[in-house]
């Protein structure tokens, strides 16, 4: 997500840009440009009307992107809104292929310099995972690492060795497209997940940056599940991987493969009350199940 809203003033302010200096530019390859694309029609402003969107033209070989009227607007800020606008920005400018002279950068710095007019310090920085470093010599001079990792999917915490590949920032986090030992495959890794690490005196030969097409690639024995949410709390379900998203009035159906239910778990549980499995008919009662042992733990 901070990668296309980096790219929106940039392809904005470069009408009749190619496609192949778009993906140059942000490291993409021409699928990925095309997802992004498709993503950012679908940006915009309440009430969500015709005029209220980011309309982009990306037929053939060039990309032309034209902003909504509602964007040329002066909006007169708290300083709340202030602070939260510059720590978005300051994400925003660690993205590969953002210009740090350009537009998005000279207007936070005049955001920073009215909230210190103010009496307001602010101080955003963006931390990095505590094994980074780590991953990073190991992968320059290709020692193995033995690494206590903690799945998503699954909760919980596993041992396992990886050959790792020079971490790489995408969607805001760190990643590495490792060999794990333990699967016999490629397997990508956030580092902010490695609980521990150590060398464990294995090597391979390092190789260059390796930035898979897909950050997520779901299982094979994925099972397809379909959600159905109130639209207000639905924003989420834009920033996963493989989701087709229908609305209707006041309601989003999706359509989504999960590999571990416990994922599935949280994710119901994030999206709040009304939200329910459609399908399959043997996981409609996931979200029950987890609330309940919710609620076990504070009873």
């Amino acid at each position: 997500m901070l990668r296309i809203l980096a790219m929106i003033p940039w392809l904005a302010s470069r009408p009749g840009v190619s496609k192949i200096e778009v993906c140059e530019r942000f490291v993409l390859t021409p699928e990925q440009l095309e997802r992004d694309l498709d993503l950012i029609l679908m940006v915009g402003t309440p009430p969500y009307t015709p005029g209220n969107y980011v309309n982009v033209i990306y037929d053939g070989e060039i990309v032309d992107l034209f902003l909504a009227p509602v964007f040329d607007r002066q909006f007169k800020l708290s300083q709340g809104e202030g602070v939260a606008i510059l720590a978005a920005a300051t994400a925003i400018l660690a993205v590969k292929g953002v210009e740090p002279d350009g537009p998005l950068a000279r207007a936070a710095a005049k955001l920073r310099s009215a909230l210190d007019a103010v009496g307001v310090d602010v101080a955003v920085e963006l931390s990095e995972p505590l094994a980074l470093d780590a991953v990073r010599r190991a992968a320059g001079v290709g020692r193995t690492l033995s690494i206590e990792y903690w799945s998503s999917g699954r909760a919980q915490r596993t041992t396992r060795e990886i050959d790792p590949s020079p971490p790489f920032f995408a969607l805001g986090n760190w990643y590495t497209d490792s060999f794990c030992h333990l699967r016999n495959e490629r397997r990508l890794f956030r580092v902010d997940r490695i609980r521990e690490l150590r060398e464990s005196g294995g090597r391979f030969a390092p190789s260059g940056l390796d930035v898979p097409d897909q950050l997520y690639r779901p299982d094979v024995a994925a099972t397809e599940v379909i959600l159905r949410t109130p639209v207000a709390g639905a924003g989420v379900l834009y920033e996963l991987p493989f989701t087709e998203i229908e609305t209707q009035d006041d309601w989003v159906t999706a359509s989504m493969p999960v590999s571990e239910r416990t994922w599935l778990e949280r994710l119901i549980l994030l999206l709040g009350p009304g939200t329910e499995v459609v399908s399959p008919p043997e996981w409609i009662d996931t979200g029950a199940i987890a609330a309940k042992r919710v609620l076990k733990k504070y009873s």
